[in-house]
């Protein structure tokens, strides 16, 4: 599953109450695109199972954290995740 407006995307889980965690995509835009949060969302809901939704939102960055080999940093993405506004 690809939008074509997306670069790069991440899923990392948020801490919930009543489910345990909570999908979250980071979404790294192509230069000049603007994907929404709701085509995100759609084009996950579309494609896959009901416990893979977003229901933690979307949150649109600028570059993903990465590690000092070049892979996604996912202890520092979800930190981020945590004080970011999500869609």
């Amino acid at each position: 599953m690809k939008h074509p407006g997306v670069l790069q995307v991440a899923v990392t889980g948020i801490p919930d109450r009543e489910c345990g965690d909570l999908v979250v995509a980071c979404v790294v835009p192509k230069p000049g695109c603007s994907p929404t949060a709701q085509e995100i969302k759609n084009l996950v809901k579309d494609s896959l199972t009901d416990s893979k939704q977003l229901r933690g939102g979307v949150i649109f960055l600028k570059e993903l954290p990465t590690t000092s080999t070049s892979k996604i940093n996912r202890q520092k993405l979800k930190e981020m995740v945590l004080d970011l506004p999500r869609e």
